[in-house]
C-alpha cells in the first residue's frame, strides 16, 4: 500500500460468503477449460486418422496468372509434394502472390462414396478446381493470419469415375511462407462431417470460448482494481489479459480489413509485452517494487518493442524480415529475462518469505517462458502448429493468476480480520466494565493498537469498524486528539523505527523500508525526506560521519 493514502483505503472485508462464491465460480471455469483442452487434444490426435483417400502425386507451377485455362496450358510444371511449405521466389510486394498446384488421380469405385475434399491448414488463400469446376475458395477477404484447415464439399456430379484433375491456386502475402500442412484427401461423408466439426471447434468455437473467459477474468480484475486502487497487481494483470484478448482477436483480423503491419507487430511483440507484464506482476504479487531491477529490465524491453514496431512499418512489403527480427529479439528476451525472473522471485522471497507464493511464481514464470520458447522454435522451423500453443495454453496461466489473486486477497483479509478482531475484543471488554466509556478512552485504544500494528496494512475504515464508529467522525476526532491524521501518525511511527534500524549498517535500506511497512522504496524515501528533511541514505551517511 502507499502510506500517503492510507486514509482512503476501503474496508478490506467483503465477507467470506462472497469469497466462497468467487472461488466456486473460478473452479467451474477451470473445469470447463480442462474439458475444452481434453476435447482439443482428442480432436487433434484423431483428425488425421479418419478414413480418407490421399490425392497425389503433385506438380507445381510458379505463375501469378489467376486463370485456370492459362495454368492448364502451361508447360513449366515441376514435381512437388504435399504437405508443402514454400517461400515464393518473387520480388516482394505489398499484396498477395500466387502459385499453382495440380494433381491427376483415378477413381475406380463409386464416386458417390466421396463427399468432400480436406486440405489441412492452408497458408493462406486458395481456389480449388476439380475437373474444371470451382468447388471452394478463400480470398484475402476471407482469411486471417491464423491458417485454418480447408474442407470443401464436392458438388454432385463433379467427381467422375476414372481420371480426375484437381488444381489449387495458392496465395500468400508478399514473401511470406505459402503451403498446405497436410495431404489433400477425398473423404467420405461421415469422415468429412467429423473433420469439419473438429475444424470449427478448434479454430472458431474454442478461441471464442477462451476470449469469453478472458473477458470475464478481465472484468473481475477491473472490479478488484476499482475496489482497491492501491493494488497494482490487478492493474498489471488486466493489462496482460487485455493484450491476450487483442492477440487472439488479431489472429482473426481479415487481411482486407487491417494492415498486415499491425498484425505482425502484435504477434512479434507478444513475448516482449509478456515479459514486461510478468516482471511487474511478480513484484506486485509481493507488494514490493525494486527500482534498480526495473530500470535495468524495462527500458530494453520497451526498446525491443519499438524496434519491432519500426520494422513492421518499414518492411511492410517484406514481413518475413519482421518475423526474423521479432523472433531474434524474442530469443534474446528469453535468454536475458528468464534468469532475471528467477533472481527477482528469490530476492522478493527473502524480503517477504512465503513458500507457497515462491513455488507458484516459479511455476507461472517458467511455464510462460516455456510456452514462449516453444512458439519461437515452431516459428523458426515453420511448423503448422505455430500460434496454436500460445493461443490455447495462455488462459491456463491467466486462471492460475486469478486463483492466486483470490488466495492472496483471502489471506490478507483474514490477517486484517484477526488484527481488528483483537481491537474489537478490547473494546467489548471495556464496554462491559464501563458502559459510559468516553471517546478519549476509545482513541487511546486506537493509538495503542496502531503502535502495536503500524507495520500492517491498516485502514481508517477497518479501525473505525472495530470500535463501531463512523470513519469520518473517528478521523476528525483522531486529528483533534493527536494533531495528526491517521496516515501521518502511522508514517511517523514507521519512520522512527526506520531511524533506529538505520544505525545498523548491515541492513539494506530497501529491507528497512519493507520491514517498517512501506511497500515501495520510492514511497519510503519520499516520506522519510518529508519527515526528516533528508533521504535515508543521507541520514545514514551523517550517522557514519558522526561516529568517526
Amino acid at each position: 500500500m502507499a502510506p500517503g493514502n492510507i486514509d482512503s483505503l476501503p474496508c478490506s472485508d467483503p465477507g467470506s460468503d462472497q469469497y466462497l462464491n468467487t472461488m466456486n465460480m473460478k473452479i467451474n471455469i477451470i473445469k470447463k477449460i480442462l474439458l475444452i483442452g481434453a476435447m482439443t487434444a482428442l480432436s487433434m490426435s484423431c483428425s488425421d486418422k479418419m478414413p480418407s483417400r490421399v490425392i497425389g502425386p503433385w506438380e507445381i507451377l510458379y505463375r501469378q496468372d489467376p486463370g485456370l485455362e492459362i495454368a492448364q496450358q502451361a508447360k513449366e510444371w515441376k514435381p512437388a509434394e504435399i504437405p508443402v511449405r514454400l517461400y515464393l521466389d518473387y520480388p516482394p510486394i505489398n499484396g498477395f502472390q500466387y502459385v499453382w498446384l495440380r494433381s491427376t488421380f483415378t477413381i475406380n469405385e463409386d464416386t458417390s462414396l466421396f463427399y468432400g475434399i480436406s486440405m489441412g491448414r492452408v497458408f493462406y488463400t486458395d481456389r480449388v478446381f476439380l475437373n474444371g469446376h470451382l468447388i471452394g475458395e478463400n480470398s484475402p477477404h476471407d482469411i486471417s493470419i491464423l491458417p485454418i484447415r480447408r474442407n470443401y464439399k464436392i458438388p454432385h456430379g463433379i467427381l467422375r469415375k476414372g481420371k480426375n484433375e484437381i488444381y489449387i491456386h495458392l496465395g500468400t502475402f508478399s514473401n511470406e511462407v505459402a503451403g498446405i500442412s497436410s495431404p489433400v484427401s477425398l473423404r467420405q461423408k461421415k469422415s468429412f462431417q467429423a473433420i469439419t466439426l473438429i475444424t470449427d471447434f478448434i479454430f472458431i468455437h474454442l478461441p471464442f470460448e477462451l476470449v469469453t473467459i478472458s473477458f470475464l477474468i478481465l472484468f473481475i480484475l477491473i472490479i478488484f482494481y476499482l475496489w482497491n486502487r492501491k493494488e497494482w497487481l490487478y492493474l498489471y494483470s488486466s493489462f496482460a489479459v487485455l493484450f491476450y484478448i487483442i492477440f487472439v482477436a488479431s489472429l482473426y483480423f481479415p487481411y482486407s480489413d487491417v494492415s498486415i503491419s499491425v498484425v505482425k507487430f502484435i504477434h512479434h511483440s507478444a513475448i516482449q509485452f509478456f515479459s514486461l507484464a510478468l516482471i511487474l506482476i511478480i513484484q506486485s504479487m509481493y507488494g514490493v517494487f525494486i527500482a534498480d531491477i526495473n530500470w535495468r529490465a524495462i527500458p530494453p524491453v520497451l526498446g525491443a518493442i519499438l524496434i519491432i514496431l519500426i520494422s513492421s512499418i518499414y518492411f511492410k512489403e517484406e514481413p518475413v524480415i519482421t518475423t526474423y527480427i521479432g523472433d531474434s529479439l524474442g530469443v534474446a528476451n528469453l535468454a536475458i529475462m528468464t534468469p532475471l525472473y528467477l533472481y527477482l522471485i528469490r530476492r522478493l522471497d527473502q524480503i517477504k518469505p512465503d513458500r507457497f507464493r515462491l513455488h507458484m511464481m516459479r511455476i507461472i514464470s517458467l511455464g510462460g517462458v516455456s510456452i514462449a520458447a516453444i512458439e519461437l522454435v515452431l516459428s523458426f522451423t515453420g511448423s503448422r502448429l505455430v500460434l496454436m500453443l500460445v493461443t490455447f495454453c495462455s488462459p491456463f496461466f491467466l486462471l492460475l493468476f486469478v486463483l492466486f489473486f483470490a488466495r492472496e486477497v483471502m489471506k490478507k483479509n483474514l490477517q486484517l480480520e484477526a488484527i481488528y478482531g483483537n481491537l474489537k475484543k478490547t473494546d467489548a471488554a471495556a464496554n462491559k466494565n464501563n458502559i459510559n466509556e468516553t471517546t478519549r478512552e476509545k482513541l487511546d485504544r486506537i493509538i495503542q493498537f496502531i503502535k502495536d500494528n503500524y507495520t500492517s496494512d491498516l485502514s481508517r475504515e477497518g479501525l473505525a469498524s472495530a470500535i463501531d464508529m463512523n470513519p469520518n467522525y473517528m478521523s476528525s476526532l483522531f486529528k483533534t486528539y493527536t494533531g495528526s491524521k491517521i496516515n501521518e501518525y502511522i508514517n511517523n511511527l514507521r519512520i522512527e523505527e526506520a531511524v533506529r534500524m538505520l544505525n545498523d549498517n548491515d541492513t539494506k535500506i530497501i529491507e528497512i523500508a519493507y520491514a517498517v511497512g512501506f511497500e515501495s522504496l520510492s514511497t519510503f524515501n519520499r516520506v522519510f525526506k518529508y519527515i526528516k528533511g533528508k533521504t535515508p541514505t543521507e541520514y545514514r551517511e551523517e550517522l557514519a560521519a558522526s561516529v568517526r
